[in-house]
């Protein structure tokens, strides 16, 4: 919004600076009575006036045109530049979202292989094949592979929110933080 305010503000300087090259135009005009009455009696006094100027020699007003143009292009390749800065942090932070998305998915097959790991190893030292620890390593495997969910479910809504962020349209936290 500030940037296009300022495309606004220097557009509008680039129409001043070129109407110095216009004439100006001036009218006047004047009415009196020289009675107290105003319809009766006496003499009325009329005065119409018009000026045209022109400025012929002025040695800065070029210039002056030249800097206004050049502020308004300053401004608008500005306002490109922010615009394109916007799309790239949208464009990343989808990325970064899409990616944590995927990830979610490996993690969740991960953590059912893990538990279905660990209903094999229970399983098999109920019936005396394995030890206790390979129970315990199968158990601290799956605990792993659930924090991993959890942590890439964490990454999930953090892109989210970075993407609603990035693209302006942030405005209510609590789903995020319930």
């Amino acid at each position: 919004q500030q940037a296009i305010a300022s495309i606004d503000a220097n557009a509008a300087q680039v129409r001043g600076a070129r109407g110095e090259w216009l004439p100006r135009v001036e009218a006047v005009a004047t009415a009196g009575a020289s009675t107290r009455y105003l319809v009766t009696g006496g003499g009325g006094d009329y005065a119409v006036g018009a000026s045209v100027t022109f400025n012929v020699f002025d040695a800065g007003r070029k210039t002056r045109n030249d800097q206004a143009r050049a502020t308004e292009a300053i401004a608008r390749a500005q306002a490109d530049q922010l615009a394109n800065q916007i799309r790239f942090e949208i464009v990343r932070a989808y990325q970064q979202y899409s990616s944590a998305r995927e990830q979610l998915e490996v993690v969740a097959q991960v953590s059912a292989q893990a538990s279905e790991t660990l209903r094999i190893v229970q399983a098999r030292y109920h019936a005396g094949l394995t030890t206790i620890t390979e129970l315990l390593r199968a158990e601290t495997a799956l605990v792993r592979a659930r924090t991993e969910v959890l942590s890439a479910r964490y990454d999930q809504y953090i892109g989210y929110a970075s993407v609603l962020l990035s693209a302006g349209r942030l405005k209510d936290v609590s789903r995020f933080t319930s």
